[in-house]
């Protein structure tokens, strides 16, 4: 086969023009030159339409689609779970810089029940139980399982100084009385298992009269950065 542009073979064609000597042997080998030309022709058409339209291409566009129909179909336990709205399940006006690991925690708690002497979410707590594994949980510090025992666990700051993450203590008289412990959450609001009618694990405020009138301490955990 003679390539499409070979100079050697155009040099003759115009040198042959040039002299118009045409032989018989010229007329004979005519139909196979202009043979192999047009089928040089052929073979560079399909060359390029290979080159724009070709497997390589056609099979990175299949893959790309495949990819993006696995990306369409992907799971909800790989995906990213966008941010939950706190403020929203648990009823406070949240400022945004809460520790989300505690908020996250608390929130798994809801709708356990309040059982005396327990400390197992979804089937039952009391307070301390409640208040002890989400501050061993969240942030590995071991209190002790009654109300009086974590009441001394705390660094007590102005009631107007209470952050999230803080724990509040309620009693009928002094240290020697203190009957309920809860999580601070922010906006006058805590989180803790509540025995009055079954209640369990639930948001209340410090301004409700019960708990403004028993309201005896809160602050940090010692221990806690």
């Amino acid at each position: 086969m003679v390539p499409i542009g070979n100079p050697w073979l155009c040099l003759g064609v115009k040198n042959a023009m040039a002299k118009r000597h045409f032989g018989i042997r010229d007329l004979l080998h005519a139909p196979v030159i202009i043979g192999a030309v047009a089928l040089g022709l052929v073979v560079v058409a399909l060359f390029r339409a290979c080159v724009t339209t070709g497997p390589a291409t056609g099979s990175r566009t299949r893959m790309e689609r495949v990819a993006a129909s696995e990306g369409r179909g992907q799971s909800s336990s790989t995906a990213r779970p966008p941010q939950r709205d706190y403020s929203a399940t648990l009823g406070v006006a949240l400022r945004g810089d809460e520790d989300q690991a505690l908020l996250r925690e608390v929130c798994s708690w809801l709708g356990t029940p309040y059982r005396g002497g327990m400390a197992k979410k979804g089937v039952g707590t009391d307070c301390s139980g409640f208040v002890q594994r989400v501050f061993d949980d969240v942030y590995g510090i071991k209190l002790g399982r009654s109300s009086t025992d974590i009441a001394k666990q705390i660094t007590p700051v102005k009631r107007q100084a209470l952050r999230c993450g803080h724990i509040v203590v309620f009693s009928r008289g002094g240290a020697a009385k203190v009957f309920h412990v809860g999580i601070y959450l922010g906006d006058s609001k805590f989180i803790h298992s509540a025995s009055g009618g079954g209640k369990g694990i639930t948001v209340s405020s410090l301004h409700e009269d019960y708990y403004a009138k028993h309201y005896y301490a809160g602050g940090p955990a010692k221990g806690m950065r």
